[in-house]
């Protein structure tokens, strides 16, 4: 059934019977006509033919409505067994403070040691899969969309609305995720989140088979429901990874979403071209994190428990654990307080890095095909190079930061600061080469992946930078900064789709975010602070 489903490409529809008459109208007709032959007709034959419009195949409709829901449900009620044992296990593995966790890793020969390294390895595992399938599934239609584009003729400027329309649901979740990922445990916020964005990706066919309007709202709620993701991300991490291990693990987790955005960009032409249809391009990736909610579920069945007990320790006034504040009071004492210019300068730093991000994530293999004439066939594999090279830059990132840290004893304030300017220059120096220096494709291959290599340092900067200044209330203000993070992709895409229409200004989208990166380093360096706020 899915591979029916599968096959409904609009293009499917080109052989059906039509006569043309004088006035150029298609009209039913016992002649068959192939609907290549009806492309190329001149227009004097067919004055009024335009591009074929891709006919829905609403009879599939149906079927991709019951066979998401269906996996959507067995994902969320297939919870593990949890026996008696398997509650006592869990609880002897994960419902420890987090100074004990700190000293077992410290002393892994201990046999908690080794269950909790165990444990805390298998959740970073599932962690950099949901990451990676969550960027897998919002990249996917940049590749997608050099045929789609064709289906249904769209403009840039349709095109680069289409592709940013997921951020406005985005927007709407940030801080909902984050709210509720530090008050329930970011476990079931993390499963709710990619069952949703599953089952959208999966509907993303039948939403533009039938018009733009209806598949911007599906992108919407797709967005809405991956919102979830990172603020459930780091609220698992601030409650079960230990302290000394926080920048390895973050830089491995956001590294997934460089890695996600590589595969996808290497693996969906090479799916499309094989299969003949863009339709496998959101199936695919769709019924695959569908599949990882159902292992998921059954994982984090110990984690589930962990959480609350963990909370209940936070309530007592130790030195380890002191009361969580009321959001509230939080929110106030970030955003209104003396201490609140450094975290307005973290913010404009996640403004400026988003805004690239999302600029290259959309619209890099229109650039490379349009300015370059890349082919769909090897646009894959260039278009992953930039990637590629960011998630090693990242991965790096991340165990460089903490051997600073744990080996050379500098002090956090310093290593973020390195991290976090080299990050904001070097992004800036390779945007910049792009523009100025980049006749060739090999030379513009070559300067974005230098801006996206730089731009991933940012893992050790400002991507861990909420667990130092509110490590209580980190998915909350992680929340609040992604949701910022999104605002400047709900402005990169569309306009960089209406700058890139003309001649003129299509230049100008690298020379905003050259200017964004320099003075976003410039407040990191005078403003950015490491000091616990709350």
């Amino acid at each position: 059934l899915a591979s029916a489903a599968w096959g409904a490409d609009p293009r499917s529809a080109a052989k059906r019977s039509v006569a043309i008459t004088s006035g150029g109208d298609l009209q039913p007709s016992h002649v068959t006509k192939d609907a290549g032959e009806l492309l190329h007709l001149s227009e004097s034959t067919a004055p009024h033919v335009e591009a074929p419009v891709a006919s829905a195949s609403y009879q599939w409709t149906w079927l991709y409505f019951a066979l998401t829901s269906i996996v959507a449900m067995v994902a969320y009620s297939s919870r593990g067994k949890r026996e008696e044992g398997t509650a006592k296990m869990s609880s002897a593995t994960s419902c420890f403070s987090k100074m004990e966790i700190d000293q077992a890793i410290e002393n892994p020969d201990s046999a908690f040691g080794e269950a909790q390294r165990s444990k805390v390895s298998h959740l970073v595992l599932f962690l950099v899969v949901a990451v990676l399938l969550n960027y897998s599934d919002r990249a996917n239609i940049s590749v997608a969309i050099v045929k789609m584009k064709d289906d249904y003729a769209w403009s840039l400027t349709q095109q680069g609305f289409v592709m940013g329309s997921y951020l406005y649901g985005y927007a709407l979740s940030g801080i909902i995720g984050g709210y509720l990922s530090d008050r329930l445990g970011g476990a079931d916020v993390l499963l709710v989140g990619a069952i949703g964005w599953s089952v959208f990706t999966v509907l993303t066919p039948v939403a533009a088979a039938i018009n733009i309007p209806v598949l911007v709202i599906c992108r919407i709620l797709m967005g809405l429901f991956e919102g979830f993701c990172f603020p459930a991300v780091h609220a698992l991490i601030g409650a079960h990874v230990p302290h000394n291990w926080v920048s390895s693990v973050t830089a491995c987790v956001t590294g997934a979403s460089y890695v996600g955005t590589a595969l996808t960009m290497w693996v969906t032409p090479v799916m499309i071209d094989l299969w003949g249809s863009w339709h496998i391009a959101f199936s695919v990736f769709g019924f695959l994190g569908l599949g990882w909610c159902v292992a998921w579920r059954q994982f984090s069945a110990g984690l589930v428990v962990a959480e609350p007990l963990r909370k209940e320790e936070q309530s007592k006034p130790t030195k380890a654990h002191q009361p969580k504040p009321d959001v509230k009071a939080a929110l106030t004492t970030l955003f209104a307080s003396k201490a609140s210019v450094g975290v307005y300068a973290y913010l404009y730093n996640f403004f400026a890095y988003s805004y690239l991000l999302y600029m290259c994530l959309s619209w890099v293999p229109t650039q490379l095909t349009s300015r370059y004439g890349v082919s769909f066939s090897n646009l894959g594999f260039l278009a992953m190079l930039p990637y590629a090279t960011q998630t090693i830059a990242g991965v790096a990132a991340g165990y460089g930061a903490d051997i600073m840290l744990q080996q050379w004893k500098m002090r956090p304030q310093v290593v973020r600061n390195i991290m976090q300017i080299g990050a904001m220059l070097g992004s800036a120096v390779g945007l910049a080469g792009y523009v100025a220096l980049s006749p060739t494709l090999a030379a513009g291959v070559f300067f974005l992946c230098v801006a996206l290599s730089c731009s991933a340092l940012s893992v050790a900067g400002m991507s861990v930078f909420h667990h130092h200044i509110a490590p209580t209330h980190a998915a909350l203000l992680f929340g609040v900064a992604n949701t910022v993070g999104t605002v400047a992709g709900m402005i990169s895409v569309p306009l960089t789709g209406l700058m890139e229409s003309s001649t003129v200004t299509a230049s100008w989208p690298f020379f905003i975010c050259v200017g964004q990166c320099i003075a976003a380093s410039v407040l990191w360096g005078c403003f950015a602070s490491v000091d616990r706020i709350v």
